[in-house]
């Protein structure tokens, strides 16, 4: 919660250091990034998994060109 400075989850699958994390427009999901090849998008309320996409290659765009 950035409002109140409280964590709510703790969020472990990647397998190797984070370097790039974005929280979606509705503040409902965050997007991680690893050097372990994998993105994760995870529920922060529930915090789960929604989507994992891992390999040597993987691009990523946003709609408003962030």
């Amino acid at each position: 919660d950035v409002e109140r400075g409280v964590c709510q989850n703790i969020l472990v699958k990647h397998s190797e250091s984070v370097y790039s994390v974005a929280f979606s427009p509705d503040g409902r999901l965050l997007a991680t990034g690893s050097f372990d090849k994998a993105i994760y998008i995870w529920d922060i309320a529930r915090g789960q998994i929604v989507h994992g996409y891992r390999g040597t290659r993987v691009g990523a765009s946003a709609a408003d060109r962030t």
